[in-house]
């Protein structure tokens, strides 16, 4: 694996360039390890409500859109090919194309988002919110309990928001790298 060299400026409350990369490898590692402690925990719940409620969550699953969530998967997966280029653009002085793939970033996370508030509308057309006001319209298995199936959407209205919410704030933060 190719590791960046260290900065040729250093700011100034670092001693050194070496110790500027320093510093900026081990906050780059514990944001990704919050980010697994975070996500993780979440998956996990997920994990142990789809291993006990195996039945609901496959009903619920029946729900959701197969052909919006396949394009939504290749957007997210351009927009991290964008986002691993604009690294690669920056470790290696290319400033120009840094902004333009940081660009390409956020248009495809805009993307991204666009099709999930789609899949919203409809889940909230179809009554499926995790609410009083549930409703499992058109079950495919009618023996599965209704109840659990909310459980399923609970987890699927929460981590999904919370992905979006992780993603518009992460498209702040480049529209602010590309300014």
């Amino acid at each position: 694996m190719t590791t960046a060299a260290p900065p040729a400026r250093t700011a100034i409350q670092f001693d050194t360039p070496e110790q500027q990369y320093e510093a900026a490898t081990v906050g780059m590692w514990l944001f990704l390890a919050s980010e697994v402690l975070f996500f993780g925990g979440a998956l996990t719940a997920y994990s142990v409500y789809r291993w006990l409620h195996a039945e609901a969550f496959v009903e619920g699953s029946r729900h959701l859109d197969l052909i919006l969530g396949t394009i939504n998967t290749a957007v997210l997966l351009g927009s991290s090919l964008m986002m691993a280029l604009a690294v690669h653009a920056a470790q290696t002085g290319r400033q120009t194309l840094i902004a333009w793939f940081l660009i390409a970033t956020i248009v495809l996370g805009g993307a991204f988002l666009a099709i999930k508030s789609a899949e919203y509308s409809h889940k909230v057309h179809e009554g499926l919110v995790p609410t009083t006001a549930f409703e499992l319209r058109r079950p495919h298995d009618a023996s599965v309990a209704p109840e659990r199936v909310q459980l399923f959407f609970c987890f699927y209205w929460g981590l999904t928001s919370l992905h979006a919410a992780h993603m518009l704030a992460g498209m702040g933060v480049m529209a602010a790298l590309v300014v």
